[in-house]
């Protein structure tokens, strides 16, 4: 009876490395520092009448108690207000 060839081994696949995770550029700061910023009729309430507003005078959890939203620079305050 005739000798039956073996097939060939498969190459091994090369080894992956998981892509790196990117760095955050500017990470959040963990402090109360920042501004509350309120729309519409929260602000109204808030804010003299006005329907949009940023306010320094809040701190991140009454901030967001009283329906605001919180953000770390006033320059991201005024972008969203």
């Amino acid at each position: 009876m005739p000798e039956i060839p073996q097939a060939p081994e498969m190459p091994k696949p090369p080894d992956v490395k998981p892509p790196e995770v990117p760095k955050l550029q500017s990470p959040i700061p963990m402090d109360n520092a920042g501004n509350c910023c309120f729309r519409n009729m929260q602000a109204a309430d808030r804010c003299n009448g006005a329907t949009r507003c940023c306010s320094e005078k809040f701190e991140v959890d009454d901030c967001e108690s009283k329906g605001g939203f919180w953000f770390h620079t006033p320059e991201d305050c005024t972008g969203a207000c």
